[in-house]
């Protein structure tokens, strides 16, 4: 028994797909990760490149279970996929290209603690510059007056 036989017809009929995009609306539970996982599979077992198909999930966990489950089917053919979340192949596009719109390849991604340290640093930073360009500084960045008597 093939992959394609453990799914209902309409499941069969969107892995198969092969004109373009489609789209899946089903409900919770219905099949839509199987589906998406066995087009996966379908396109690397008719001899479409691993490196030009890109699947997007919105967790680290979904597109891990995904890659696990397409290399289950397909075993190495599945190696070079581009999958995972929105934020993580973005990161990596803009690893391998970022250079072409000015950032560089070690760049840093901030999480949320990250933003409010660097906003903190900054404005501190800030605040500090425009007490000595002033000559005066009255207050704390949180409860400030910035200017002279």
């Amino acid at each position: 028994m093939t992959f394609l036989q453990e799914l209902n017809p309409q499941q069969r009929e969107a892995v198969k797909a092969l004109d373009g995009p489609v789209l899946i609306v089903a409900g919770a539970g219905s099949g839509k990760t199987r589906v998406l996982t066995y087009r996966i599979a379908h396109l690397l077992s008719i001899g479409v490149p691993a490196y030009q198909i890109l699947a997007l999930t919105f967790t680290n966990k979904a597109a891990n279970e995904m890659k696990e489950r397409i290399h289950k089917i397909v075993g190495d053919k599945s190696y070079s996929l581009w999958m995972g979340t929105f934020h993580s192949i973005f990161a990596r596009v803009l690893r391998y290209e970022g250079t072409k719109i000015g950032f560089e390849k070690n760049f840093s991604i901030y999480d949320d603690g990250d933003s409010v340290t660097w906003t903190l640093e900054f404005t501190n930073a800030t605040w500090l510059s425009l007490g000595s360009a002033n000559g005066t500084l009255y207050g704390t960045p949180n409860n400030s007056h910035v200017g002279g008597p």
